[in-house]
């Protein structure tokens, strides 16, 4: 048996006890929950660390003017498109909040394109629903008095006061019982340009002002709380990589007014958070933000909820420090969802400053709220573009949806279409470079045979096997890294274009022959069964497709292995590419038809190249010795290595004379 049979396989070490590993740190917690130390905290409930408002006790209780006013919705807005408003709001009495916003525009459908898209009011089932609304308050200078019917301003139905006939307007007003306050709501919609949808945010912007009155001859403190927006759609929750997230960006530094630091938090790790902190019993453990506000809301894949703040670094009361509306903004968990945590609807609570109030006198605070789709022209005008994060490949991904909207909007092409266009631009542009890796790889096929003598000639020194590789490398000018340059190159891209997809509203419902979804897997069928370990509940045709075509390059243009070395490499391979396929099982069908296209421009590339003609043995030599001939300037590594060398000469003609020196003055004392 040779040496090289024999010579253990060092991969089956490594992945052996890797995949054990793996399975037994998903089979240890079924198998024996007994193993975990502590058990998990009870599940956090959305008002766990809220403040208990007090009733004021019968006795102390003033002559009360209780008022029940009756249950009203008003719609503003409309459901139909050409009028430059884009969203139709339904709001409640009940305390006068957004009961639901859906968009008008056609293209935002529910996914079975039966109803419009609420953005938010997804949570709520009926007029007497307890869960929480967009836009109500809490007051505690006057819940303190509704407290004693266990009711709230949140709850409590407001007075509808002022409404005008166009559907534009609508005020809400509710008084204090006592008479020492009154708090005011005002909501307006805004008509944007039809024809300019997707750049101009007006007509998705809700204006909201809120005015708190002291209607007494005494000064006055208070503050309230707001609730953010509540119940944006889950949609696809199977097969989305994006939850429900809470959105913030806040303005740290007066002096960079338009500098935003935008957060991101995801609803798991909001609950996540909330049982650490009930565990703990410290409310500090929750995301708490203090900065002032430019927008903070929440969002899924597609839609997003912000509340859009202005001036919030000015100081009204010449203090020398910012006066913002709000002194906290916290997350909270509408709904917890016990099984799936990243499946919970989350929101935000937002808690005002003390407001001094002048007798007689009011304060009010206006914003505006933005209910419509993620897209870039339209969070950008608001200053809300930190809402949509790319993450590294920004850059990329905005490049990627340009070229899309300009074959869609410019060449009226389908998106499966536009997708394919862009394929062609992408693998165009790096023609060239897979050029010279076409070039390259005829190169080292012709220099196989050298380097198989050198292996031989310095099969006991490797260092000088090194030295000499890089020496026929040079000779030859064969750059052994070139041909990794497309793949390096196409990392981004591919990494851009999949987060383009994730966030492309242009992409949702986008159809191709049998997806109905371009922005989501092809769903060809749905399995009468769902797939142990893996979870899967529909067959995706595409992903295999993808698959195919990857497998089919590979059998193509990979060269048959020379050593049993490469041989495991190749199988490494295989197992990859079956790796590969479970991780694109659940990847939109835009991404899948990128790549199926692309494998098939790669296929087309290759059989082109090999017509080309590729430089033989004998023209390798030819252009050697002509390039020896010519004098050659030394590389950036060659450079680098005489620089190390030079200086590792001048360390020790240093280090000798420091000895010489030593010794002679040891010799002169001996002396």
């Amino acid at each position: 048996m040779t040496e090289q049979a024999q010579r253990p396989n060092p991969l089956r070490g490594i992945l052996v006890p890797m995949i054990f590993f793996l399975l037994w740190m998903w089979l240890a917690p079924k198998l024996f929950p007994g193993l975990q130390n502590q058990p998990a905290p009870p599940p956090p409930q959305a008002g766990d660390f809220k403040e208990e408002v007090k009733p004021i006790p019968e006795a102390e209780l003033p002559p009360l003017d209780t008022k029940t006013f009756p249950r009203k919705t008003w719609v503003l807005g409309t459901d139909k498109t050409g009028t430059g408003v884009f969203q139709k709001v339904t709001l409640t009495t009940r305390g006068a909040a957004i009961e639901s916003a859906e968009l008008n525009d056609p293209h935002f459908t529910t996914l079975d394109r039966k109803s419009p898209i609420k953005v938010v009011g997804n949570n709520l089932t009926g007029p007497d629903e307890a869960a929480p609304r967009t836009l109500a308050l809490n007051l505690a200078a006057i819940d303190a008095f509704l407290a004693r019917d266990k009711t709230s301003l949140a709850e409590v139905d407001w007075e509808l006061v002022e409404a005008e006939s166009d559907d534009s307007k609508v005020v809400f007003r509710y008084p204090s019982p006592d008479g020492s306050l009154a708090v005011r709501k005002e909501f307006r919609v805004n008509a944007g340009k039809d024809n300019e949808r997707e750049t101009d945010p007006t007509g998705y912007l809700l204006d909201t002002k809120i005015t708190i009155e002291n209607l007494t001859d005494q000064p006055k403190t208070v503050r309230y709380t707001l609730q953010g927006p509540a119940g944006l759609p889950m949609e696809n929750l199977e097969n989305t990589r994006i939850y429900t997230e809470v959105k913030v960006g806040t303005l740290a530094n007066p002096a960079a007014p338009t500098r935003v630091s935008s957060v991101a938090v995801t609803a798991a790790k909001v609950v996540d958070e909330y049982a650490a902190a009930k565990a703990a019993n410290d409310p500090g453990k929750v995301d708490t933000w203090r900065d002032p506000l430019k927008y903070a809301g929440v969002d899924n894949q597609f839609f997003t909820a912000l509340l859009l703040f202005t001036n919030q670094l000015s100081d009204t009361n010449n203090d020398g420090k910012p006066d913002p509306y709000f002194a906290t903004t916290r997350p909270t968990i509408l709904e917890n969802n016990l099984k799936h945590k990243e499946y919970s609807d989350v929101s935000l609570e937002l808690t005002s400053l003390p407001l001094e109030i002048e007798p007689k006198g009011s304060v009010t605070h206006s914003f505006q709220t933005y209910f419509g789709p993620k897209r870039m022209g339209l969070l950008r005008p608001l200053g809300a573009e930190g809402a949509l994060n790319y993450g590294w490949t920004s850059p990329v991904a905005m490049v990627m949806l340009a070229i899309l909207g300009t074959f869609h909007h410019v060449f009226m092409a389908p998106y499966f279409l536009a997708i394919v266009l862009l394929t062609v631009v992408v693998r165009g542009l790096m023609f060239p470079i897979s050029r010279k890796q076409a070039i390259g790889a005829a190169i080292m096929k012709e220099l196989s045979p050298k380097l198989t003598e050198l292996k031989k000639k310095y099969e006991k020194e490797p260092e000088k096997f090194i030295k000499a590789q890089q020496d026929l490398f040079r000779k030859y000018n064969y750059n052994p890294f070139a041909g990794c340059l497309p793949l390096v190159l196409q990392l981004p891209i591919f990494i851009g274009l999949y987060d383009a997809l994730q966030y492309s509203i242009d992409l949702r419902l986008a159809k191709f022959i049998w997806v109905d979804n371009l922005a989501a897997p092809d769903a060809l069928f749905r399995l009468p069964f769902t797939v142990p370990f893996l979870g899967w509940t529909e067959f995706n045709l595409l992903p295999f497709v993808t698959l195919a075509l990857f497998i089919v390059q590979q059998k193509m243009f990979m060269p048959p292995p020379t050593s049993d070395e490469q041989a495991m490499q190749y199988k490494m391979m295989n197992f990859m590419m079956i790796f590969m396929g479970v991780m694109f099982y659940r990847v939109p069908a835009g991404l899948c038809l990128y790549f199926i296209a692309s494998s098939l421009w790669g296929i087309a590339e290759r059989k082109f190249l090999a017509k080309v003609k590729m430089p033989t043995a004998e023209e390798l030599e030819r252009r050697a010795a002509e390039q020896a001939k010519k004098p050659r300037k030394a590389g950036f590594m060659e450079k680098l290595l005489a620089a190390a060398d030079s200086a590792r000469e001048q360390a020790n003609a240093q280090k000798k004379l420091s000895d010489s020196s030593s010794e002679s003055g040891d010799n002169g004392k001996r002396r």
